[in-house]
């Protein structure tokens, strides 16, 4: 359920981080996001994810490197006290959300996330950071993105 929850989060501050939201690239040495569509868009200011809420993402990236797997971490920063808690720690994503491995250099990987956002997601503003590695810990690509969970 965690995985859910800082997938989604991550998928869709960056649909709209991309056009309407500022993000920063944290480092994506080895791998490109593409494209990402969300349904329901965001607001101008930050992502608004609504409990409840059936939210579906579609995210296309391009690795530039070969990797046998495809690992995820996910980090959320508190937007008063500014501490960053881990949401996921090291979570292989190989054959789940239509991401298949081994990663291969420039064939695009589609991957698709769906779900009902949960309803007992403490409501709070935070800056949400995922990395995704691919073999030996090289980071493939890193973003951030501030969001309002209601």
């Amino acid at each position: 359920m965690k995985l859910l929850v800082a997938l989604i989060i991550f998928r869709i501050a960056n649909v709209h981080c991309e056009n309407i939201v500022p993000h920063k690239d944290c480092g994506s040495p080895n791998a490109q996001l593409v494209k990402v569509e969300f349904i329901p868009p965001c607001e101008k200011h930050a992502c608004i994810l609504r409990r409840g809420e059936v939210i579906t993402v579609l995210a296309n990236f391009l690795p530039r490197i070969h990797s046998n797997q495809i690992i995820v971490s996910a980090y959320q920063k508190d937007a008063y006290l500014s501490y960053e808690t881990p949401m996921i720690q090291k979570e292989n994503l190989c054959g789940k959300f239509n991401i298949t491995c081994p990663l291969e250099p420039n064939q695009m990987q589609y991957a698709v996330v769906s779900g009902t956002f949960p309803q007992n997601f403490p409501g709070h503003k935070t800056t949400f950071r995922l990395i995704f590695y691919g073999d030996n810990d090289q980071t493939l690509f890193c973003e951030t993105c501030p969001i309002e969970i209601r």
